[in-house]
């Protein structure tokens, strides 16, 4: 995968993330405070510039009640949750 297929695939795996933060009417500052990271950090992976690390990949799977696979690598996404 070229550099910038990778890129336009973090940013649409972030993009999911973001989704899922407005279906649940919670802002990347709330996810930021749950998981302890400065809010740049949060707005930086919703927005596609980094991509979170396995720990807290699995930490906002757990707040959001998403699966991390769902989040982060899924090719579907976006579908309805149980929260």
């Amino acid at each position: 995968m070229t550099p910038h297929l990778k890129l336009l695939e973090e940013r649409r795996r972030m993009t999911r993330l973001k989704q899922e933060l407005q279906r649940q009417g919670k802002s990347a500052y709330s996810l930021a405070k749950d998981l302890g990271v400065i809010p740049n950090t949060v707005y930086n992976w919703t927005n596609g510039q980094n991509l979170p690390r396995s720990q807290h990949m699995k930490r906002i799977s757990e707040i959001l009640g998403v699966p991390v696979g769902e989040l982060f690598f899924s090719d579907t996404g976006g579908g309805n949750h149980e929260s």
